[in-house]
């Protein structure tokens, strides 16, 4: 990426020690172009100009990603599809043996959750872009005691959203942080409806 000065020093120190430098990021193109015009003329000139000439690969996300680098004059032979992997056949062997197990009602039981309540799960980073207020926020407007949500991940709203429900004192929402993709899918077993 290019979001820090550590990886533009390891792009740059790549390139004079002969190393293959690949660069993966997020860039949708929509995003890009919603930028004004002179963001995109120091971009382009940033980006196109002067740091894509150090990269050899471009390994694009999806199909936003890859007219983004298109869009800054990359070659088709420069691009590599290296989408978001998961496992899926090891989840769904795991929310298989989870569904038959009590596992899910003890971990409802260890969060303080109602029993019997349904859950509504939110998964990822804790930031804008996600928009977990929003979340919070329709959460705070249902108040209803047989509903529980669980937020898994953390981020710099983390503290933001805490303090919302501490001052609205609202009931069955328990922050649990960061959860390894090892120990996830008691997550997905237990809830009842997983929020994007």
């Amino acid at each position: 990426g290019w979001s820090n000065f550590t990886y533009l020093i390891s792009i740059f120190f790549g390139k004079i020690f002969g190393l293959t430098v690949c660069l993966r990021c997020e860039s949708p193109l929509h995003k890009e172009l919603a930028l004004n015009r002179l963001k995109r003329i120091s971009k382009s000139f940033l980006l196109g100009k002067l740091l894509f000439k150090l990269v050899d690969y471009f390994l694009y996300i999806g199909t936003q990603n890859k007219v983004f680098y298109e869009y800054y004059g990359i070659k088709a032979n420069q691009l590599i599809f290296s989408p978001y992997a998961v496992d899926n056949i090891r989840f769904g062997r795991e929310a298989a043996r989870l569904a038959d197990s009590e596992q899910p009602k003890h971990l409802k039981t260890a969060l303080d959750l109602p029993p019997d309540s349904k859950i509504a799960l939110f998964t990822g980073k804790l930031y804008n872009i996600k928009r977990p207020f929003d979340l919070i926020q329709a959460f705070h407007q249902i108040s209803d005691p047989n509903l529980g949500l669980i937020v898994v991940g953390d981020g710099e709203l983390r503290y933001t959203l805490e303090q919302y429900v501490r001052n609205h004192q609202m009931q069955n929402v328990v922050f649990v942080g960061f959860v390894n993709q090892s120990e996830i899918s008691i997550y997905y077993a237990m809830a009842n409806v997983i929020v994007l």
